[in-house]
Parts: C-alpha cells; sequence; structure tokens
C-alpha cells in the first residue's frame, strides 16, 4: 500500500516558474519508489506532469490536459487486460509486450506499452519529442492506486483553465487488441509547437501485426523523418534527414517495379492513414 499525500495547495507557485500555477499535487511511494503527479495550468492551458524518483534515476513526462484524459483512458484499459492474464513467462530472457498505446500531441507522440518478464507486469509510458525520450515506469500491481490518484486530479480540475478553442478536426482512435496499438491523432497543434505547424502532420502504415509510423521533425540539424515500426515484442526507429527522401522514394519505386508481382502486398494487407 503506497503512501499518498497532496502538497502545495491551488495557486502556490513554484519558485523558478511564475507563469505557471500548481492546481494540485498527488505523492505517492511505492518502496523505494516515488511518484509525484502534478496539475498544473499557464497562459496554454491547463497540462500533467509526471515524475518518477528511485536509488536508480529519475524519470518524467508532461502531457496536456485532453491527453491526460486519454492516458487515464489506457490506463482503465490496461487495468482490465491485466485482470485476464495468467501465468509470467518462464525465460529470463522473454519480455513479452502485452499491449501497446500510441497518443500524439503536436509533434510529440507517447507510448504506453504493457509489458511482462520472469520478475512481473509493469506499464511503461515514454515520451518522444524531437531526438528527446522521456520515461516512467508502473508497476501492474501499483497501477490501480496510481490510476485513482491520476484521476483524482483529473476530475477535481476539469475545466479550471481551458486552452484556447482550435478549429482543428478533432480526434480519430484506432484500436487493435491482443498486443497491438490504440492511434491517436492530435486536434492540431498547441501554441507551444506553432513553430514547427508547417511541417507535415503524421502518417501511420500498417502491415499485419505491425505499425509503421512516420514522424517529420526537426533539430538543429534541418528536417527529418523519424520511422517507427512497433510490433508485439517492442519498437525500433531510424532517422532519416530530408535530404536523401527524393532516393529513396526514387529506390522504393524502381524496387516495386521490379517485383514479377506488381501491385501485391508482401506483409499481409496494409494501409495508410494520414494524422
Amino acid at each position: 500500500m503506497a503512501s499518498r499525500k497532496t502538497r502545495r495547495p491551488r495557486g502556490q507557485q513554484r519558485a523558478g516558474f511564475p507563469d505557471t500555477e500548481e492546481l494540485g499535487t498527488k505523492e505517492l511511494v511505492f518502496g523505494d519508489k516515488k511518484f509525484y503527479v502534478d496539475a498544473k495550468s499557464n497562459e496554454q492551458g491547463q497540462f500533467m506532469r509526471i515524475v518518477e524518483t528511485q536509488t536508480s534515476g529519475r524519470g518524467r513526462i508532461t502531457l496536456d490536459w485532453d491527453k491526460a484524459h486519454e492516458l487515464r483512458d489506457v490506463f482503465d484499459d490496461y487495468l482490465k487486460e491485466i485482470a485476464t492474464l495468467g501465468a509470467l513467462p518462464q525465460d529470463e530472457e522473454d519480455q513479452k509486450q502485452v499491449k501497446s498505446a500510441a497518443i500524439r500531441q503536436g509533434k510529440r507522440r507517447y507510448f504506453v506499452d504493457l509489458r511482462e518478464n520472469t520478475r512481473g507486469r509493469f506499464v511503461k509510458v515514454t515520451q518522444f519529442s524531437g531526438p528527446n525520450k522521456l520515461f516512467v515506469f508502473i508497476s501492474a500491481e501499483n497501477l490501480q492506486e496510481f490510476r485513482d490518484a491520476f484521476n483524482e486530479l483529473l476530475e477535481s480540475h476539469d475545466g479550471t483553465n481551458p486552452p484556447p478553442t482550435s478549429t482543428t478536426p478533432s480526434t480519430n482512435t484506432q484500436v487493435q487488441s491482443g498486443g497491438g496499438a490504440v492511434s491517436t491523432t492530435s486536434r492540431g497543434p498547441s501554441a507551444a509547437q506553432v513553430s514547427d505547424a508547417s511541417l507535415p502532420e503524421a502518417r501511420e502504415v500498417r502491415a499485419g501485426g505491425k505499425r509503421f509510423y512516420f514522424d517529420v521533425l526537426q533539430n538543429d540539424r534541418g528536417v527529418f523523418l523519424k520511422l517507427s515500426e512497433v510490433q508485439a515484442r517492442g519498437r525500433v526507429h531510424i532517422n532519416i534527414p530530408h535530404s536523401c527522401w527524393s532516393k529513396m522514394a526514387e529506390v522504393f519505386q524502381q524496387i516495386s517495379a521490379e517485383l514479377p508481382f506488381p501491385g501485391a502486398t508482401s506483409v499481409g494487407e496494409s494501409d495508410s492513414t494520414g494524422e
């Protein structure tokens, strides 16, 4: 059983962040691991921050208020899934990804993975923002209590400081169970990502049990494509600089034209979806 505390009343600001108002905070302690779940607000709207601390290091993620609701819904789905699972894997080297969800927020993408190994089950929440990767780990046995604290903050402060109204089309969600993915498209870039608004929207290609995500990003070296492959056992990605996109497209076309079965698909039926 975790110890849980509520710190800093609404309106009290943390030193060094005069433009950010802290609405509420939950502190959860699970053994040698401690979580701080913060509900915050600034001129761009409300957001949630999760900070994980333990002796071996520190992790954190930050997400907008509406995406925090989506993360809470993923937690609910995983709790139902965990209740149906049987024995843990017996092979020490076998780490299985039971289920995966993807949430998109502007140029950020979040992957929420339910995994298991011989030591137990856990949820890994990973935040990708450009080349940076941040993450937190929540054990399955503590997920219910974590979810309840997270949801309590959401319900207590819903609508306290709503973000500016967006005219961008609403979210599309695709769900695949049994180790598949929940893919959530963005409602449009927030003010924090407005400088990247001219970049193309992300794309998704499905092929059998795999998902391929195409994210156009930029850093101090220029524009690049982050191509991610997601399947049951994990995720890998490569970064492709803009300077070679045209050449790679030509290679794909040449290879496709040389196939003896025009229009065929090599890995099941696939389709693509713009986000």
